[in-house]
């Protein structure tokens, strides 16, 4: 396996992580799925930094996000792949990339 752009950490997860400097618009990610040792491909809409994340499908108002295989939030505003965004935690104001415009996050504690 090459060197992943993405780190999936559960195959329950909707979102990966971005394990490079940064995706660049356009780019079909290399995703690592660390639960199972599987790797699949990842659009990625925007450039998206080290350590945010990208969702992995499309996601309607009051789905779950889930990272780790856990509850890390609600979307608030539908997340279409096809139309970028950038979402903004309330809790700790950290951009999670969702592939254009600022959506906001209600996370879980």
């Amino acid at each position: 396996m090459s060197h992943p752009d993405l780190i999936i950490h559960d195959e329950k997860d909707n979102v990966g992580v971005v394990v490079i400097e940064s995706t660049k618009k356009g780019q079909d990610c290399n995703a690592w799925i660390m639960e199972n040792d599987k790797t699949v491909n990842v659009p990625s809409i925007n450039e998206v930094p080290l350590g945010h994340k990208i969702a992995l499908k499309d996601l309607k108002t009051g789905d779950t996000i889930f990272k780790y295989g856990h509850d890390i939030g609600k979307v608030v505003k539908d997340i279409n792949l096809l139309a970028p965004f950038t979402a903004v935690s309330k809790v700790c104001n950290t951009k999670l990339y969702f592939n254009n415009i600022v959506r906001l996050l209600a996370v879980v504690n």
